[in-house]
């Protein structure tokens, strides 16, 4: 009786995994779409402005790796996201 408990929490525990990191790798797949938006707008502005684009594509780089690497350790904690820096 213990083993089939045992065996349920396992699975229970398993699944719960798997969605976590489904969730993550949507989240990494999302920022990288963010970047990805930036970047090419990187290309044409100058001054300020380019600092400006440049930090959001920063910023969305490294949530798109924090997620990541969460969808590939799913069982770690995985801390709250920077604030997002001002629009450009």
């Amino acid at each position: 009786m213990i083993s089939v408990a045992v065996v349920g929490l396992l699975f229970a525990t398993k699944n719960k995994l798997e969605r976590r990191s489904h969730v993550f790798h949507q989240l990494c797949l999302m920022h990288s779409d963010e970047m990805w938006r930036y970047r090419p707008g990187l290309e044409k502005r100058q001054g300020s402005e380019r600092i400006r684009y440049s930090k959001m594509v920063y910023y969305y780089l490294e949530l798109n790796q924090k997620y990541r690497r969460a969808c590939r350790y799913p069982w770690l904690p995985v801390s709250s996201d920077p604030p997002r820096p001002p629009e450009p």
